[in-house]
């Protein structure tokens, strides 16, 4: 739903949730000792995606072409 919205509009969408969370729905241990706030090893997941994200906004807006 979120991606369709924001395709039309050139906006990327950097999926963090799906990359950080457990099988009860929290961000996993492992990236987190409050449960809200990312470790080292939770912004080490998320610097892939947030550059896949910016680069693919860059390459598929318009003024970019």
């Amino acid at each position: 739903m979120v991606r369709r919205v924001l395709r039309p509009a050139h906006y990327a969408y950097a999926d963090y949730y799906a990359a950080l969370v457990d099988q009860k729905g929290l961000m996993t241990a492992a990236y987190t000792t409050d449960g809200v706030h990312p470790l080292d090893a939770g912004y080490a997941r998320m610097a892939p995606i947030a550059a896949r994200a910016i680069a693919t906004a860059l390459a598929t807006h318009p003024r970019s072409k």
